[in-house]
């Protein structure tokens, strides 16, 4: 079994240690392994700040506020499974205002963030990019973000 990565303890409140403790041993070692590799990555420029369409599964946002103590604001995404599918395997779109845009993971840090399903609204771009996709959101929605695996379905 792989130790659990810090970050994970340091990014939710006290009470979910446990919690998220025993999710991380559940999850078994061969995703623990992909998780970890997606966490160390390789950090170099991406193309970021470009607009996609026919993207079939991406991340939605949600407004976070953890200081208000309900509890299921405490709910986030990395317990299931297909998110960290969805993270490890693919490149990462994020859907906001209806348009799907390409995250950047070019950086540990927002690895990490996305790797809990929440970004700070104080997040600052590591690389310092004049076009990072994240940190433009987060002015515009003026809130802390939480994200959500969502697969588009064909009716």
């Amino acid at each position: 079994m792989n130790q659990i990565p810090k970050f994970f303890i340091d990014n939710v409140p006290a009470k979910m240690h446990l919690e998220v403790e025993k999710w991380w041993y559940n999850l078994g070692e061969s995703m623990q392994s992909e998780i970890i590799s997606f966490w160390k990555g390789s950090d170099n420029e991406q193309k970021v700040n470009e607009t996609v369409k026919n993207v079939n599964e991406y991340l939605e946002l949600q407004k976070a506020d953890f200081d208000s103590g309900h509890k299921d604001l405490y709910e986030l995404d990395f317990p299931r499974r297909e998110f960290y599918e969805y993270l490890v395997n693919h490149e990462i779109y994020l859907d906001v205002f209806d348009k799907k845009f390409h995250i950047c993971t070019a950086h540990q840090k927002i690895r990490e963030y996305l790797l809990i399903g929440y970004i700070p609204k104080e997040f600052a771009c590591p690389l310092k990019s004049e076009n990072c996709i994240i940190r433009s959101i987060l002015e515009k929605c003026g809130w802390s973000i939480r994200l959500k695996y969502k697969l588009k379905t064909r009716y």
